[in-house]
């Protein structure tokens, strides 16, 4: 290999990080989530964190105590990284749009900040997540560095959910596909690329940003409240501008969507001892799993509201 390719091969060698998008009501999922990195990373892979302001001191005490190594950011920081950003945009949108335009920004901001750093890898964790044994570089990137992307049909959940006739679960995955392949003017297969962790490229962002948003004179904000799903974004993009080699990977992790999914599962002999033979991680979606709302988060669920969840659990858990 002569110099200059030798030099443009090392420049496309990527940097991987952790990443996560969190809040107060999910700072105890955001501290589990931290103990099984610091105990399961062991290649050392940097995490980062991102809150809101409001947030940084309550979650600064926590991971202080806990002695973990975790970059803590602002989703002000982040925010300030896009020109066409602003914090009163940040304002404006609800909670899941706004993490959503955090997490398809960090690749900005980790590049401005890393300017002699070209290609990023991120692997882009929720903090309702947990990994449950050792991950490795290998995990996210094969040998020459290319990032695996989550991207498969969709089946196991769909045929899941069609056995408990949760019709809901697959017209919206279909609804979500074709908002998105409009967007691209692609036919042709839907591909979940989900669920998280997702491994993004920040090749694929760029891509997007560039080549799509700015000629239209769109930021990441327009994007998400068009169509508010940050993974299809980043997968159609990647399958419309080929920014990166398509390795199609699985779920990394075991994801319980519903609370009826998780009793079916585990009363068919799901265990973890069994999920650490295929996935890293488990998560159980906080939209069911409540048990660990924080503050704001759990006090404005009334009484009432908490017990009709504690009985509903109970009967799904019981006649799943």
């Amino acid at each position: 290999m002569n110099v200059e390719r030798q030099i443009i091969a090392e420049k496309m060698i990527p940097a991987i990080t952790l990443f996560c998008k969190s809040y107060s009501g999910d700072l105890l999922r955001a501290v589990r989530l931290i103990k099984s990195i610091g105990r399961y990373n062991s290649d050392g892979l940097p995490f980062f964190l991102s809150v809101p302001e409001r947030d940084l001191a309550l979650f600064s005490r926590k991971i202080d105590e806990l002695g973990t190594n975790v970059e803590l950011l602002t989703d002000q920081e982040i925010i300030k990284s896009n020109p066409l950003g602003t914090a009163e945009l940040y304002s404006l949108l609800d909670g899941r749009q706004s993490q959503q335009v955090i997490k398809s920004e960090f690749w900005r901001f980790w590049l401005q900040k890393n300017p002699s750093s070209h290609n990023l890898v991120y692997v882009c964790i929720d903090s309702d997540s947990e990994f449950i044994r050792n991950f490795y570089r290998h995990d996210f990137v094969n040998a020459e560095g290319i990032p695996f992307t989550v991207c498969h049909d969709n089946e196991e959940l769909l045929s899941i959910s069609r056995l408990k006739n949760k019709k809901k679960v697959e017209i919206n995955f279909r609804k979500d596909c074709a908002s998105m392949k409009e967007v691209f003017g692609r036919e042709g297969p839907d591909y979940a690329f989900s669920p998280t962790p997702a491994i993004w490229s920040s090749l694929v962002w760029k891509d997007l940003d560039e080549r799509y948003l700015k000629p239209k004179k769109l930021s990441f904000w327009d994007a998400i409240i068009g169509c508010p799903n940050e993974l299809h974004w980043y997968g159609e993009a990647l399958l419309h501008y080929r920014s990166i080699p398509l390795i199609p990977v699985g779920p990394l992790f075991r994801v319980y969507h519903y609370d009826w999914e998780y009793f079916l599962r585990t009363k068919n002999g799901e265990n973890l001892d069994k999920l650490k033979e295929n996935f890293l991680g488990v998560v159980k979606q906080s939209n069911w799993d409540f048990e660990l709302d924080y503050a704001a988060q759990r006090d404005k669920k009334s009484a009432s509201s908490r017990f009709f969840r504690v009985f509903k659990r109970w009967f799904r858990e019981r006649f799943s």
